[in-house]
């Protein structure tokens, strides 16, 4: 028998201004298993969170990613079990499926000794449609801070940041669809200043702790306001979060789960933020969790 199990963090990306540029891992994971079978059978087995919309067959994500790499180096097993275990969410914009496509192809570099080198495997996961932002956060914790390259590659840096916990509030909208609702190609050059300048001051205010920088550091006018629209409530469960001691909320990609940040009080804003949402007729949830510092780990049991 010979298993390889990755388990990888959930991801948050742009941060409120941080558009494509800032990523960071959270403390909820999802764990993919591949498994070496002594007969040539294929049997794919998913659990926990989301797991009614994860196919447990050839269109599963994390599958198709470890074929890629098996394809990649012309070697697979004969028989292979796949194992999905998650703790994030379902297409929600905390990466749940990120995590799975780079799992899937971690373990398969492992599980054939592939040579895939870190910059390897992010090459690989951005072809199957990961961003820098979330791939880097996932693979490395804390925070990422990625900028594209005119020739097409990436240049980043993993930022370690102070200890920090927040608040991950999820409103349920079955109806919500974040990939469909987009913003527009130009935008006004005074709100490009102000992201790229409130992204800089995110970066410091979390690297040093700083958390008065940080509440004046958080404004978006580039994504957050076309997503938020879309958001039964968000202006009063954002003013409460605000008023039980809250820095700050963001979206979370592009939602419709969002983070309440703080420094304390995460239990109470907890509560009063799903109050808030069902003052205006909708159901969450919410989790208090922290900054996964360490990002993707790897085991290999012969």
């Amino acid at each position: 028998m010979y298993k390889v199990q990755v388990s990888v963090p959930a991801t948050s990306t742009n941060l409120g201004p941080g558009l494509d540029v800032l990523g960071l891992a959270l403390s909820m994971h999802v764990s993919v298993d591949l498994l070496v079978r002594d007969d040539d059978e294929l049997v794919v087995i998913v659990d926990g969170e989301g797991a009614e919309h994860i196919p447990e067959n050839f269109d599963n994500v994390a599958l198709r990613a470890a074929m890629r790499v098996f394809q990649h180096f012309e070697r697979a097993p004969a028989g292979l079990q796949l194992t999905i275990d998650s703790e994030i969410p379902w297409d929600v914009g905390l990466g749940a499926e990120n995590a799975m496509i780079i799992g899937g192809i971690v373990a398969a570099n492992n599980l054939i000794e592939g040579d895939f080198n870190r910059a390897d495997l992010l090459q690989f996961a951005a072809q199957q449609g990961v961003k820098p932002t979330a791939a880097i956060a996932a693979m490395n914790g804390g925070l990422s801070i990625c900028s594209q390259l005119p020739d097409g590659g990436v240049a980043f840096r993993s930022q370690d940041i102070v200890p920090l916990r927040v608040v991950v509030v999820l409103p349920d909208l079955p109806e919500y669809q974040g990939a469909q609702i987009g913003f527009p190609g130009l935008v006004a050059f005074d709100d490009a200043i102000f992201n790229i300048g409130q992204t800089a001051l995110a970066v410091e205010a979390l690297r040093t702790g700083d958390f008065g920088l940080l509440a004046q550091s958080l404004g978006d006018r580039l994504h957050q306001p076309h997503y938020t629209s879309y958001i039964p409530g968000f202006k009063a469960v954002n003013e409460v979060a605000m008023e039980e001691g809250a820095i700050g909320m963001v979206l979370s990609g592009k939602g419709p789960a969002m983070l309440v940040i703080a420094e304390n009080y995460h239990d109470a804003i907890a509560e009063a933020v799903q109050a808030a949402f069902a003052d205006s007729g909708v159901e969450s949830q919410a989790w208090v969790v922290g900054v996964d510092r360490q990002g993707m780990l790897i085991s290999v049991v012969e």
